[in-house]
C-alpha cells in the first residue's frame, strides 16, 4: 500500500504552515507589546495613586497651614487695635471717664465671643498689676471680679513684653496652661501674645496680653488631616508632637518625656529643618512638611524674638512601596483587562493569520473601487455645481432681460459683493460670520438679488422716465417677490432633503432679494429693518447695487464720474448702509473701479457725466438707489 500524501491535502496543509508561520512572527511582537503595556499600566497606576495622595496631602496641609496663619493675623490684629485704643491709654494712666471701664469689658466680651479662639484678655498696668480679665469657660466668657484679679509682674510673658520696643509683639511658646505650678487639666494648650503699650513720650504704662486657645488650632489641624493614609503630625521646632495619632506622645516636654520626631526619623529630621515647605524620601519614607512661623512676616515681631520664636511644623508620612511580590499581588488590579485581554488577542491573531491569505487582494480591489467612486462623485458634484452656477445666472440673466440693466451689471454686483465681503473678513464684528464659506455662498446667489423684477410690469419695468408714487409703490414689491419665491425653493429643498436648519446658498439669495433695499436707518423697505436687523448679506449688496447704479449708464441719465459716485456713497448716504461696510468700501474703491472698468458695458461703459443734468438726475440717481 502507498504511503504517499494525498494531492488534495497538500493546499491545506500548506496554508495551515503558512497560518502558522504568521501568527507565530505576530504574536511575538504582540507579547511584547502585551509584557509591555502591562508594565506601563501597572507603573502609571502607581504614578497616578502617588500623585493623588501626594495631590490630597498638600492640599490638606494648605488648609492646616491657611487657618493657622488666619488665627495669628486676627490675634495680632486684635491686640494692635486694644494697644492703640485711647480707652486703654485713659485706663492705663489713671484718667478713664465714668463708664469707660465697663465699655472695654463689654468689648472684651464681644471679641471672646466672636471669635472663640482666645481663653484670656487681660489689661496689665506698668507694675503688673491686672485691671482687666475676661475669661471664656464653658462655652461662656465673663469679667472677673476686681477683688480676684492678681499680680502678674513676676510672669515671663509680663517681663518679655516690658523689654519690646514700641508696637512690637511677644509670642510664647506652645505649650499646656499651668496654674499654681500645675498643668492644668483637662489640658489646655496655650500660646500668649502680649504686647507693651506707650504713652506720648515712649514710656511704658501697661500690658495688655491675649491667651490664645492652642486647642482650636489643634482641632482644624486634626479635621484637615483625618483622610490622609498618612501618619499626620505637628510639632515644635525641638521635634516634640504637638498633635499625634498616638496621643500618649503629645507634649511630652511638658512630662519629662525626651522623644521627639528626629529620634524616630533621624535622617529626615535635620532635612525638613532646613528648608520651609517640600518633600523628603529617605529610609523608606516620605515626609511632606510645611513650617508655621507664629513671629511670620504679618506680625509685627522683634528681630531678635522672631529668631527665638519655636515655629509649628507639619508632617505627613507615608511608608514608599517596596516592589516586591506581595506588592505587586496588591496592585494586580491596574492589569485585569490586560490579563483577560491577551488570551483573546491570542485568539483573535490566529484567526486572522488564517483569514488574511486573500485578504489583501480584497483591500486591493475595495480601495480601486473607492477610488472610482470618489473620482465619479467627484465629477458628478463638479457638475451639479457647474449646473446651478448656469441655472443661478440664466435666472439672473432672465431678469435683466426684463430691465433696463444688462448682465454684465449682475456680474458686476456679484465682484463688488465679494471684495467687500473678503475686505471684512478680519474685522472683529465679523470673525466667525463672514468665513470663506460663507463668502462663496453670497457671491453665488448676488446674481438673484433682482430676481423679483420679473413679477414688475413692463410699462414701469420699462419706464425711461421718473416713476410715480404709486409706480414706485408696485416697483418695490420686487423684493418681497423675489424672497417669497426663493423661499418656495428652500421650502421645497428641505422638504426633498430633510435638512431643515442648515443654510445654503438659497438662503442667502431669500436674505439678499428681499432685504437689500433695507437701510442702516431703518427708512428703507420692504420691512423696515434696521441695523443688525439686516442680514450681512443683504447689507453687501446694498452698498455693491448703489455704486453700480451711479457709475452706470441709464436711460433716466448718463454714468457719473468715480470721484462723484464715492463722494455721494461716502459723504451723501448718511444713514443708508453699515458704518463698517463703508470702511470697508473705502478701502477697496480702488478695486470697485478696476471691477466696474473690466465689466463695462460696450460703448456706454466710459461715457463720462454731462453737465447741468440738475436735480432731475439727481433726483432719478435717488429713485435708483433706493430701486
Amino acid at each position: 500500500m502507498s504511503s504517499a500524501v494525498p494531492a488534495s491535502v497538500l493546499p491545506k496543509e500548506q496554508t495551515q504552515v503558512s497560518s502558522l508561520r504568521r501568527f507565530l512572527l505576530l504574536s511575538i511582537p504582540l507579547s511584547l507589546v502585551f509584557f509591555g503595556a502591562y508594565f506601563y499600566a501597572f507603573a502609571l497606576g502607581v504614578r497616578v495613586e502617588q500623585t493623588e495622595i501626594e495631590a490630597r496631602t498638600l492640599s490638606a496641609i494648605q488648609v492646616a497651614s491657611d487657618h493657622t496663619t488666619h488665627d495669628f493675623e486676627t490675634v495680632s490684629g486684635d491686640l494692635r487695635f486694644i494697644a492703640n485704643s485711647q480707652f486703654i491709654h485713659r485706663l492705663l494712666m489713671g484718667t478713664s471717664a465714668l463708664g469707660e471701664r465697663n465699655a472695654i469689658e463689654q468689648a472684651f466680651l464681644n471679641m471672646i465671643k466672636t471669635h472663640g479662639i482666645y481663653d484670656q484678655i487681660r489689661i496689665l498696668s506698668v507694675d503688673g498689676d491686672e485691671l482687666i480679665r475676661v475669661n471664656y469657660l464653658g462655652g461662656n466668657s465673663k469679667v472677673v471680679e476686681r477683688n480676684q484679679l492678681q499680680n502678674k509682674a513676676h510672669r515671663y510673658y509680663f517681663k518679655q513684653a516690658m523689654l519690646l520696643p514700641e508696637n512690637t509683639i511677644y509670642i510664647s511658646p506652645f505649650d499646656l496652661n499651668m496654674e499654681e505650678g500645675e498643668i492644668e487639666k483637662p489640658y489646655k494648650p496655650m500660646i500668649r501674645f502680649a504686647s507693651a503699650v506707650y504713652d506720648d513720650r515712649g514710656q511704658p504704662i501697661g500690658v495688655i496680653v491675649i491667651n490664645y486657645l492652642g486647642e482650636m488650632l489643634l482641632q482644624r489641624f486634626r479635621e484637615s488631616m483625618k483622610y490622609l493614609k498618612g501618619e499626620s503630625v505637628l510639632v515644635n521646632g525641638s521635634g516634640f508632637w504637638l498633635s499625634h495619632p498616638d496621643r500618649s506622645r503629645e507634649w511630652g516636654f511638658m512630662f519629662g518625656k525626651n522623644e521627639t520626631f528626629g529620634d524616630v526619623y533621624p535622617s529626615a529630621w535635620p532635612l525638613i529643618q532646613a528648608e520651609e515647605r517640600g518633600s523628603v524620601e529617605i529610609d523608606a519614607h516620605r515626609h511632606f512638611f510645611e513650617t508655621l512661623r507664629p513671629g511670620g512676616t504679618q506680625l509685627s515681631v522683634s528681630q531678635d524674638q522672631q529668631n527665638s520664636i519655636s515655629p509649628l511644623i507639619i508632617v505627613v508620612t507615608y511608608d514608599v512601596p517596596a516592589f516586591n511580590w506581595d506588592f505587586y499581588s496588591r496592585k494586580l488590579s491596574y492589569s485585569y483587562p490586560l490579563l483577560f485581554g491577551y488570551p483573546i488577542a491570542l485568539i483573535v491573531l490566529w484567526y486572522w493569520s488564517r483569514a488574511s491569505a486573500g485578504r489583501a487582494d480584497a483591500e486591493r480591489g475595495l480601495l480601486n473601487l473607492n477610488l472610482s467612486l470618489e473620482n465619479l462623485v467627484g465629477e458628478r458634484t463638479k457638475e451639479l455645481q457647474a449646473t446651478k452656477d448656469a441655472t443661478i445666472m440664466s435666472l439672473a440673466s432672465l431678469a435683466e432681460t426684463r430691465d433696463n440693466e444688462t448682465g454684465q451689471h449682475i456680474r458686476r454686483t456679484q465682484q463688488y459683493v465679494r471684495v467687500l465681503a473678503e475686505n471684512l473678513q478680519t474685522h472683529p464684528d465679523f470673525v466667525g460670520v463672514l468665513t470663506d464659506e460663507v463668502i462663496e455662498m453670497i457671491y453665488k446667489s448676488a446674481p438673484l438679488h433682482d430676481i423679483g423684477k420679473v413679477g414688475i410690469p413692463d410699462s414701469i419695468l420699462m419706464k425711461p422716465g421718473r416713476l410715480t408714487k404709486d409706480e414706485f409703490a408696485v416697483m418695490k414689491t420686487h423684493t418681497i417677490l423675489g424672497g417669497d419665491a426663493i423661499d418656495e425653493a428652500i421650502n421645497a429643498m428641505e422638504s426633498s432633503l430633510r435638512n431643515e436648519g442648515e443654510r445654503t446658498f438659497l438662503h442667502y439669495a431669500r436674505d439678499i432679494a428681499r432685504y437689500h433695499h433695507e437701510r442702516w436707518d431703518g427708512r428703507g423697505y420692504p420691512d423696515g429693518l434696521c441695523g443688525e436687523e439686516i442680514p450681512v448679506a443683504a447689507r453687501l449688496m446694498a452698498l455693491a447695487d448703489v455704486y453700480d447704479a451711479l457709475v452706470s449708464e441709464r436711460v433716466y441719465k448718463l454714468a457719473f464720474s468715480r470721484e462723484k459716485t464715492e463722494r455721494i456713497i461716502l459723504a451723501q448716504s448718511t444713514g443708508q448702509f453699515d458704518p463698517r461696510i463703508l470702511e470697508a468700501f473705502k478701502a477697496c474703491m480702488d478695486q470697485f473701479w478696476a471691477i466696474r472698468s473690466l465689466y463695462a458695458e460696450s460703448g456706454s461703459a466710459c461715457k463720462s457725466e454731462r453737465e447741468n443734468i440738475g436735480e432731475l438726475v439727481q433726483s432719478s440717481v435717488q429713485n435708483q438707489a433706493e430701486v
